[in-house]
Order: C-alpha cells, then structure tokens, then sequence
C-alpha cells in the first residue's frame, strides 16, 4: 500500500467518513480524484492542511463537518461545543475559515496581545 492509500484510509476511519465520495466531497473534489492521488502516491498539500484543521478542531469538540447524504443532499455536523457558540463566535470563526494562513496568523497574533493585555489589567 502507498502513503497516500494509507493516508486516505486513515482519514476515512478517523473523520468518520461513511464513504471515500463522503472523504472527497468534504476535501472538496471529485470522488475519482481520490483514485488519481492513490495512484500517484500523494495527497496536495492544500488538502492534508485542510484534513488537519479538521481533525485538530474535532478533537477540540469544535467542528463543523459537510457531506453529500445518500438522496445526494448537503448535511452538516457540527459538535455540542460548536452549538454552545455565541452568534458571534461563529461568524469569526466562519470568517476565519476563509482566511490566507497568513491572515490565520496575523489574527491569531492579535488576539493573544488582547488577551495579554487584559490579563496584566485584571491582575
């Protein structure tokens, strides 16, 4: 098996995913494309990056997962975490979402001064 056979079934297991179509429709691609990178023997970058978010905010109780159901239908999943959001947690974060990683960091950069700087004043 190569790495990217293995990576793919690693991914449907772990994100539980009922189907590889399920996988690519949340990878955002063609079901067959999955068939083309297992043949290759690699995954693009932009989709590892995107898997790993997904995984990393999964384990935080955070998510929101988008598949195709049976009937050909978009569902989505989110977790209790991310049901327990203010209104305006999800539109950051959905605003997050759409961001260069450049401009993941530049937040992220200027929410921990915030956050510091309220820290020294509660103090």
């Amino acid at each position: 098996m190569n790495n990217a056979k293995e990576i793919l079934l690693k991914w449907l297991n772990e994100g539980n995913f009922k189907t590889y179509k399920d996988l690519a429709n949340f990878l955002g691609v063609a079901p067959n494309t999955l068939d083309v990178w297992k043949q290759r023997g690699n995954i693009p970058e932009k989709h590892i990056l995107k898997y790993n978010e997904f995984i990393r905010l999964k384990n935080s109780g955070n998510y929101i997962k988008t598949i195709e159901d049976n009937h050909g239908h978009v569902v989505q999943e989110k977790s209790a975490a991310y049901n327990d959001q203010d209104p305006r947690e999800k539109t950051l974060i959905g605003k997050f979402r759409t961001l260069s990683e450049i401009g993941k960091i530049e937040v992220e950069n200027c929410i921990n001064n915030i956050y510091l700087k309220e820290l020294k004043e509660n103090k």
